[in-house]
């Protein structure tokens, strides 16, 4: 394996960067470095990905740096290719810094050792940042894209932030798909509005209380037992999605979220179930839920919104709470713990991640088992690679930049086999002091 411009890349490095060129001289390289040779221009293959087109590099470079805006001063990269990037961008007489922000070690010595960086290492509007002090996405951005599917454990979370970034124009144009939809749900409900509570009449009536929230994640299962020893002790706020396994259990909730539009939810999440028992337990909802949910509760039902635009015209017409939502029912389970005054959050079951080889808790009508491995990951408690979905992860790294916003509380999760959520403190429910 030739790794002839290592040496004369480290030789500039080390003045400027230090601590990288220690850094790179101790990575082992990937455990599959292959040099493609076959096209018109050179490219490299690590561990099975192809950094960078072996065709027209350039053309490669121009499409992810026409993620910068032209006339932008500053600009960020994640990930190092071949070089042909950060030479695109540096070619704007106007870009006055470049930052680079490395992804995987291993595969940046092996770029390297395989390719001449000296060009770009010598220009003073270069700076390669540390990636342990680079917690935030910071925009104007551009990536290497192959580095995305390379990123190590500490570059995670920052490839979990890029791949939100990137999909969000997508998201926004496939909840505009179901508008008309969701439209007319929320037409078919303001019956339901006009007369139903308000959700700020649950704000501030829980101070200095533990709530637990359950949300339906295979480790739910793990702390049924415990919950119940200790049920007195807290107020339990359930995701729709999880009622059927606490019912099950014996464990009825004081608080059910239910937000989401989909028509099925019912049928998944209620339907055979006595709901006389849950008489006594408040429905917190999104006025865009199915009606069916709405006409067989049994006890009291309070109506909130998202700060969504679709529910501008309701929320003049009928105003009411609001609460966090950014994708998934957990968001506004949480929020609604906070607004209530608790003074501890305990999650559970919150795991975003397939968790066991699961996708849900043992048990719920929508629960698959997962049999491969998933090219998407997180990070768990353990620090192992458990498998996820794009879905997941931008639930969970918007979850994380909300307990960043809100460090007065105290944030606990029950499980250290789902996902890592950054801001909590693990909590083992069986062992730990409660009260």
């Amino acid at each position: 394996m030739s790794c002839q411009f290592l040496q004369h890349n480290l030789a500039h490095i080390e003045p400027r960067w230090p601590k990288l060129a220690r850094e790179l001289e101790k990575a082992e390289l990937p455990t599959q470095v292959e040099l493609v040779v076959s096209g018109p221009v050179q490219t490299l293959v690590i561990d099975g990905i192809q950094i960078c087109s072996r065709y027209d590099r350039q053309r490669d470079a121009r499409l992810q740096a026409s993620l910068v805006p032209q006339g932008s001063e500053v600009a960020y990269i994640y990930g190092l290719d071949a070089g042909d990037l950060i030479r695109e961008l540096l070619a704007r007489h106007e870009l006055k810094s470049l930052n680079l922000i490395p992804m995987n070690m291993a595969a940046d010595k092996a770029t390297f050792s395989f390719f001449d960086h000296q060009d770009w290492l010598t220009d003073p509007r270069v700076n390669i940042l540390n990636i342990e002090t680079e917690k935030e996405l910071q925009l104007p951005f551009s990536c290497a894209p192959a580095f995305l599917y390379l990123a190590d454990d500490s570059s995670a979370r920052l490839r979990d932030l890029i791949y939100l970034e990137l999909s969000t124009p997508y998201i926004k144009q496939q909840h505009s798909a179901r508008q008309t939809e969701v439209l007319l749900q929320l037409d078919e409900n303001e019956s339901f509005v006009q007369v139903d509570r308000d959700v700020a009449d649950l704000f501030d009536t829980g101070a200095t209380e533990n709530i637990v929230i359950a949300a339906a994640g295979p480790t739910l299962s793990d702390q049924l037992d415990w919950m119940k020893k200790h049920r007195d002790s807290f107020r339990l706020i359930a995701v729709d999605a999880a009622v059927r396994t606490l019912i099950t259990a014996e464990l009825i909730p004081d608080c059910i979220l239910s937000v989401d539009s989909q028509p099925v939810l019912f049928e998944l999440f209620f339907d055979g179930l006595d709901l006389n028992r849950l008489s006594n337990t408040s429905l917190v909802y999104f006025p865009v839920v199915n009606r069916k949910i709405l006409n067989a509760w049994p006890g009291e039902r309070f109506t909130a919104y998202s700060n969504h635009p679709i529910f501008s015209v309701m929320s003049a017409r009928y105003p009411r709470g609001e609460l966090f939502s950014s994708g998934s029912v957990i968001h506004p389970a949480i929020d609604l713990a906070r607004k209530m005054g608790a003074r501890r959050i305990i999650l559970v079951g919150a795991d975003f991640s397939f968790t066991k080889g699961q996708s849900h808790v043992a048990g719920s009508r929508h629960q698959l088992d997962i049999k491969t491995h998933s090219s998407c990951w997180v990070l768990n408690g353990l620090g192992e690679r458990v498998p996820s979905s794009p879905n997941y992860v931008g639930y969970l790294r918007d979850l994380e930049r909300y307990l960043a916003r809100n460090t007065q509380i105290d944030f606990l999760n029950t499980s250290q086999e789902g996902a890592l959520i950054e801001g909590t403190t693990f909590f083992n429910g069986g062992t730990d002091t409660w009260k």
